[in-house]
This record gives structure tokens, C-alpha cells and sequence, in this order.
């Protein structure tokens, strides 16, 4: 059966689907999160508690179990709907890139189903780069990979014995990134959602890809519920969730297929951003951040893959910022550096770009770090005179 209805713009058609995927993608959630508060206090299901962590009390951390049901529910729903009142136009962007999308959805499921079981009884980290590692060539095998730097040191396009084991390479690293990032509240939602929707707006402009916008919402749907329960739940009040492995890898491996997506793009006539900065542009700061900690490890010889508190929103902290404070500090950090780049994409190179970008991060790093130290003078001074004499600290 099919409805027909009045024909519409081109772009207000588009828009009318995504904010309708948004819409839809977000009520789901919404509906599933407390369900899913609900089993966990049921059967105890919680995030333990150490010194590494931040927060205090006792919260689920199943969060990220919405998340696939959500993407995956509004994107058919949104289908089904255009197929019923008449309209074929997502139906033949589907077909366009139904291998790459349906290779996407099974690397999808596998760090969906790895996710959960780290949440409940670990998972270790060989075992999950193993499954990130197949992800990546999974990718490769639907035919998208990076084959193209877009004039980053001075490269073009790449050949295939290049650009498989960088795109894996980048697969594992961006879906990496998203896991350990999600040190705070809200931190990694946030910077997720905000690199979903610059993704869905950039998609939204290119022709045969507004597949790729969909999914972009519809991840971005799913997210603004477990924002809201993320950080203004009360966790006394039980009302508190945390996204776990389960949703740090599904966004993870996500936003990792969009940003190769993205760069794969050859510019059309007209269009002057450079592909690569639009690309990644919007996961600079999980994506420094993770770099910067791997080579402190490496400099000091700590193990590679230990947890520890080096990581940006670690340094805010210590420095006196809340939580709150430091997770929008970073989101407004992350929307700079992606208006900057794309924008100066227009006319600047690419490598004075990224030269730029390491300069900016590095100082800024550097400025945090000195202040940690002036910080932990008067405490150390404080804690001395304390030791020596006892009887004025009772």
C-alpha cells in the first residue's frame, strides 16, 4: 500500500527524516534506559567502585545496551515509512552502499555483544583489540577504506597495501579512543554527539549519502536520553546510568566507519573543505587525548593498556574544575577545534592545520601541567607541616 502524499523540497525532505529519526531514535531510548535502571538494581548489575573512579555510590553501568536497538529501529522505521507514502529515495541511497552498511551493522553487532560481556564478567583487552582488529577488516572487505589523504603530507591517493592496514589502523584507534575517553559524566556522549551531528550535517550536503546522515541521527537520537540520565540523574534516587564497554564501542566503531566514510569523499566542483580535516575535525580531542596518554606511557615505561589518571579531563580536575565544569570546558574544546579546522579547511593547508592543532594541544597540556605542579606545592607543604607538628592538626 502506498500513500500519496504531496511532493516536497529535496532538503526539506531530508530534514524532515532526520529530525524525524532523531525523534523516534530518542523516544525509544528513553522508554528502554529506566528498564534497563530497573534489571540492574534488580540483579545488582553495577559499576564497581575503586580508586581510578570518579563517582560515588552505586550505578548501572548497561547504558549502552539501548543504543543498537535504538539506531537500528528508527533507521527501518524511517525506511518503512518512505516506502509507504511513495518516496524511493532513501531506499536507492540504501542500495547505493548496501555492502558497506550491512558490513558496518555486523561489526556493529560484534562490539555490541563484546561490550556486554565486559559489562558483566570482562573481557580481556587481547580479546577485544582481536574483535576490533576483525571490525576493521570487516570494513575493508564492504570496500571502504582510506584511500585517499586528501594532501596531508603531501599524499593523494593511496594504494591498497596502504590504506587496509591504515584504515584498521584508524578503526581501532578512533573506537579506542571513544572507550577510554568515557572517564566523566557526560564527557563521552557529548563529544560523540557532537561529532554525530557535524557528521549528519556534512553528509546532508553531499549527494547519494544521506544513508550516512541517517545513521548519524539516529545515533545522535540515542543519545540525548542517556545524556540526561548520565549526568543529571540522581544516583540515590537510582536514576543514574553509565554507557559501559557496550555503548563506548558501539559509538566507538560508529563514528570510526563515519569518519572513513567522510574522508573517502572526492570534493565536487565548488566544494573547497578538505575532505580529511572534515573527516576528523570532530574526533580530535578523544583522539589526541588517548595519543598524548600512550606516549606518556611509553616515555615512562608504564604498562600500555593499564588504567590510570593522565587523561585531559583527569588534569581539569585536579586543577579544581568539577565535573560538570570540565566536561563542557571539553565539549566547547571539541566544537572550537571542529569549527576551526573545517572552516580554515577553506583556505589553510592541511598540514599547517594539523600543525597547528598538535601546537594548540600540546601548550595547552603544558599550561595544565604547570599549574598541577604550583597546585601541589602548598599541599605538599601543608601535609609536611602536619607530620611535623601533629598537635596543631588536632
Amino acid at each position: 500500500m502506498h500513500l500519496n502524499l504531496p511532493e516536497v523540497s529535496s532538503e526539506l525532505y531530508q530534514w524532515s527524516n532526520a529530525i524525524l529519526t532523531v525523534l523516534i531514535s530518542a523516544t525509544l531510548t528513553g522508554i528502554i534506559i529506566p528498564r534497563i535502571l530497573l534489571i540492574s538494581f534488580r540483579k545488582r548489575l553495577f559499576d564497581p567502585h575503586d580508586t581510578r573512579k570518579i563517582h560515588k555510590g552505586i550505578v548501572p553501568r548497561l547504558g549502552g545496551i539501548a543504543f543498537k536497538p535504538a539506531i537500528f529501529f528508527s533507521m527501518l522505521l524511517v525506511f518503512g515509512v518512505n516506502v509507504l507514502i511513495g518516496r524511493q529515495d532513501m531506499m536507492q541511497d540504501f542500495n547505493r552502499h548496501a555492502v558497506e552498511l550491512v558490513f558496518m551493522f555486523c561489526t556493529m553487532l560484534l562490539l555490541y555483544f563484546i561490550g556486554i560481556a565486559d559489562d558483566l564478567v570482562g573481557v580481556r583487552y587481547r580479546d577485544k583489540f582481536a574483535i576490533q582488529i576483525s571490525c576493521g577488516i570487516l570494513l575493508v572487505i564492504s570496500g571502504i577504506w582510506i584511500n585517499n589523504l586528501h594532501g596531508l603530507f603531501g599524499i593523494y591517493s593511496l594504494s591498497p597495501f596502504i590504506g587496509y592496514p591504515l584504515t584498521i589502523l584508524v578503526v581501532v584507534f578512533i573506537t579506542n579512543a571513544i572507550n577510554l575517553i568515557d572517564g566523566i559524566d557526560g564527557l563521552a556522549a557529548g563529544l560523540s554527539g557532537i561529532a554525530l551531528f557535524f557528521y549528519g550535517v556534512v553528509f546532508m550536503q553531499r549527494e547519494q549519502q544521506f544513508v550516512y546522515a541517517m545513521l548519524a541521527f539516529a545515533a545522535l537520537g540515542t543519545l540525548i536520553p542517556f545524556f540526561y540520565y548520565n549526568v543529571f540523574g540522581n544516583a540515590e534516587r537510582g536514576r543514574k546510568i553509565f554507557m559501559g564497554d557496550t555503548g563506548s564501542l558501539t559509538i566507538g566503531i560508529l563514528l570510526s566507519f563515519l569518519s572513513i566514510a567522510a574522508c573517502t569523499h572526492q570534493p565536487v566542483d565548488g566544494s573547497r573543505c578538505n575532505p580529511f580535516v572534515t573527516a576528523f575535525a570532530p574526533l580530535i580531542v578523544p583522539c589526541f587525548d588517548v595519543l598524548r596518554v600512550f606516549l606518556h606511557r611509553l616515555r615512562y615505561r608504564h604498562p600500555l593498556f593499564a588504567p590510570d589518571k593522565n587523561h585531559i579531563h583527569h588534569k581539569l580536575l585536579r586543577i579544581g574544575l568539577t565535573q560538570r565544569r570540565t566536561m563542557v570546558t571539553l565539549l566547547a574544546v571539541s566544537v572550537f577545534f571542529t569549527v576551526l579546522n573545517i572552516g580554515c579547511s577553506l583556505w589553510a593547508n592541511s598540514n599547517l592545520l594539523l600543525a597547528t592543532d598538535i601546537l594548540l594541544w600540546s601548550a595547552t597540556n603544558v599550561w595544565l601541567t604547570r599549574i598541577m605542579k604550583k597546585k601541589s606545592i602548598p599541599n605538599k607543604k601543608e601535609k609536611q607541616s602536619i607530620e611535623t607538628f601533629p598537635h596543631y592538626a588536632n
